[in-house]
C-alpha cells in the first residue's frame, strides 16, 4: 500500500488572534502539530498543518466553523540534490498531471521525503511508482 500524508488547510480572514485561536483549540484537545505554516495574501490567511491525530483535528476545526480543505498527499523519495524537484515536476507535467501542492517533509541522508498532491492521484501513482514510499 502506498503511504500518504494527510494535511489540513485552514483559510480565513486575516485578523489578530486567529493563529492563537486555532493553535489553542488544538492544544487544549491534545492535538500535536507535526508541521505548520502560515501565509497571508491580502486580507486572507492560509494555514497548512499536519495534525496528529488528523481526524480529531479535522472534526474540531470543522465544528468551530473554520473553512477547511482536506489534503491527501502521496509520499515520494527523491535524491537530495539540485534539480531533483525539477525532474519530479517534469515527470508529472509530461504525463499531463497538475501539481496542487509539494512539500519537502524531511531529509534522510542522501534522500528527501516529499509530499505531493495532484489533480489525478491514480495517474500520479502510475507515473511515480518507482519512487513512491
Amino acid at each position: 500500500m502506498t503511504e500518504e500524508l494527510r494535511t489540513l488547510t485552514v483559510i480565513g480572514e486575516d485578523r489578530p488572534g486567529l493563529l492563537t485561536e486555532i493553535t489553542e483549540l488544538l492544544a487544549e484537545n491534545q492535538i500535536d502539530l507535526r508541521d505548520f505554516s502560515a501565509d497571508s495574501i491580502g486580507t486572507t490567511v492560509v494555514f497548512k498543518l499536519i495534525p496528529d491525530p488528523y481526524k480529531q483535528a479535522f472534526s474540531l476545526l470543522d465544528a468551530a466553523g473554520y473553512q477547511l480543505i482536506a489534503n491527501r498527499n502521496l509520499l515520494v523519495r527523491l535524491a537530495d540534490e539540485p534539480g531533483a524537484l525539477a525532474k519530479l515536476s517534469r515527470r508529472l507535467s509530461d504525463a499531463g498531471v497538475q501539481s496542487r501542492g509539494i512539500h519537502i517533509v524531511d531529509h534522510c541522508g542522501s534522500d528527501s521525503l516529499v509530499a505531493i498532491e495532484t489533480t489525478d492521484r491514480e495517474a500520479t501513482q502510475e507515473v511515480l511508482a518507482d519512487i513512491l514510499v
